[in-house]
């Protein structure tokens, strides 16, 4: 006796005895009800969707479907596996800082730190310029002016620049690059400033723009 390509549902012949043909559709009765009763039980209870339309599965879909245009995400939304580019979540804003770091009155010795960190919302800094800008009234001395950037691994990377006289040092592709590290992001960006003379009156002003993200 032939049968279906999918179920092997059995195709009575006409050649076919009677009894054979009652076995064969009581067969075919009980793979029919089998495999309806199996994708109820894989699609589930329409009453079990937790969408306000629970009357079809495409009704329920739908309604999802606008949600996902509406919605806010939250960190809880994202987690690290998610894959989404950044710029499709538009999450970069831009910074532009301008900050004195003098000398201590103390021969060789640092003055106080100023930080930049990532504002509320956002976990790292990508420096896209830097430049030291050496100002006040130089003695006979010098002045070390140091970056340091903090990596997400709390290993860090310091470019140092020094100056004699007022002007100002850019940092090249070279200085930026030497504070980029593979694999980790940025999460501070320190500055600060010594001088080789005690009271010293230079004035150091770091100048930088980058991308929170």
């Amino acid at each position: 006796m032939a049968t279906t390509t999918n179920y092997l549902l059995y195709k009575p012949d006409r050649i076919d005895m009677v009894t054979e043909v009652d076995a064969s559709l009581s067969a075919n009765f009980v793979i029919i009800d089998t495999e309806i009763k199996d994708r109820a039980d894989e699609i589930g209870t329409l009453a079990s969707l937790t969408t306000t339309n629970k009357t079809t599965l495409t009704a329920a879909i739908n309604e999802l479907d606008g949600v996902k245009l509406e919605g806010v995400l939250t960190d809880l939304d994202i987690d690290d596996n998610a894959g989404i580019e950044a710029s499709k979540l538009a999450i970069q804003k831009l910074f532009k800082k301008s900050q004195a770091a003098n000398p201590s009155a103390t021969v060789d010795t640092y003055g106080t730190a100023v930080d930049t960190l990532p504002v509320t919302g956002y976990v790292s800094l990508i420096p896209q310029a830097i430049d030291v800008a050496f100002g006040g009234t130089f003695g006979t001395e010098t002045v070390t002016a140091d970056i340091t950037v903090t990596y997400s691994d709390a290993t860090t990377a310091i470019v140092t620049k020094t100056a004699t006289a007022i002007g100002t040092t850019a940092f090249t592709n070279t200085d930026l690059m030497a504070l980029i590290k593979d694999g980790v992001y940025i999460n501070k960006i320190s500055v600060k400033s010594k001088s080789s003379i005690a009271s010293s009156t230079a004035t150091v002003t770091f100048n930088h723009f980058g991308i929170y993200l």
